[in-house]
């Protein structure tokens, strides 16, 4: 079963036909109607799949974007194009300067794994490497440093969510940036073409989830529910490229499962069943008993008389909730 994130309806060549793009157990799969019309593999498990357009030629075709471990895999009409790997993290150079003399022959195990031990209990952040390392018995830490000799000691994180952003016009096939969230608490925004890095912010926590308005090139807002069950906003400075965590930071009693962004508002559904409504700032607008956990939750723009964003909360009693607000204006069952 592939998560929300990774499931996508998208029209590929532009020609107003959609298809079911998912990807799950490293495959990217691509249905029309029920049946699976290709599959590509992956290196690793994937954790989002974005869609998106690179530039403003004509035809209009996205480009699809699968984060799965510390790369961005990037496809052009369903052909792997590019990949995009996560800057590496900085390690500690304590950690740095300890694996350089073992590996020089320096020091040896028994010396090299008493120092990495006392450097984790003095607060030092250890490496991949050294977690490993001092997780095996003498005779693999042996084979692990004879295996390492050679190899370039860095430090990769992993993407833990993904989404875009807009780069100067509100529209469906607007030119976009992919938004990254990774394990080493960062959230990045790449260029159009998803080749690096032009914004980064650092968070409290890892962020888990991202919910993202406004336009690169004007004004934009990152809302990120993150692994210590608070909610913090990121937005953009006064020079270009630079990125604020503001000081509204949301406190929630239980664990967010799926947020949301209105306007000046941010929704979010609770593992406690509980849809709660926030301004930009922080206070609470109002919070609403849900008859069931929610397992998602969207915006759908509805156009009449007037255009009007409302959320629709999938729960686990098959339910699917519109909410204008606070006020249900439709609910429909699924089998």
């Amino acid at each position: 079963t592939a998560h929300s994130s990774c499931v996508r309806l998208v029209d590929l060549n532009g020609d107003g036909s959609k298809i079911l793009l998912v990807a799950d157990k490293k495959k990217l799969k691509v249905y029309k109607g029920t049946s699976v019309v290709s599959e590509q593999n992956l290196l690793d498990q994937p954790v989002s799949l974005c869609v998106f357009f690179t530039d403003d030629k004509n035809p209009r075709t996205p480009a699809v974007g699968v984060a799965a471990g510390p790369y961005v895999f990037i496809y052009r009409h369903l052909r792997p194009y590019f990949k995009f790997r996560l800057p590496p993290v900085e390690i500690d150079p304590q950690d740095a300067k300890i694996w350089e003399e073992m590996r020089a022959g320096n020091i040896d195990l028994g010396d090299g794994a008493d120092m990495l031990n006392q450097a984790r209990d003095a607060g030092t952040k250890l490496s991949d490497w050294s977690i490993e390392f001092l997780g095996k018995k003498e005779e693999g830490r042996r084979q692990f440093l004879e295996a390492k000799r050679g190899v370039v000691h860095e430090q990769l994180s992993v993407v833990t969510c993904m989404e875009t952003l807009k780069k100067y016009e509100d529209t469906d096939d607007a030119v976009s940036s992919l938004v990254i969230g990774t394990e080493d608490r960062e959230v990045l925004i790449l260029d159009p073409p998803g080749s690096k890095v032009i914004c980064r912010a650092e968070l409290p926590s890892v962020p888990a989830i991202i919910a993202v308005t406004g336009l690169y090139d004007v004004e934009w807002r990152i809302v990120c529910s993150c692994r210590d069950g608070k909610i913090y906003t990121i937005k953009n400075g006064e020079t270009k490229g630079n990125a604020v965590v503001t000081g509204s930071v949301i406190e929630l009693e239980t664990q967010p499962n799926a947020i949301a962004r209105i306007e000046k508002s941010i929704y979010v559904t609770t593992m406690d069943a509980k849809l709660t409504s926030f301004h930009i700032k922080g206070r609470m607008n109002f919070s609403l008993a849900l008859p069931a956990p929610a397992t998602d939750m969207g915006v759908v723009r509805l156009q009449r008389n007037r255009i009007v964003e409302a959320v629709i909360v999938a729960l686990q009693n098959r339910e699917g909730r519109l909410y204008n607000g606070k006020d249900l204006i439709h609910t429909l069952t699924t089998p």
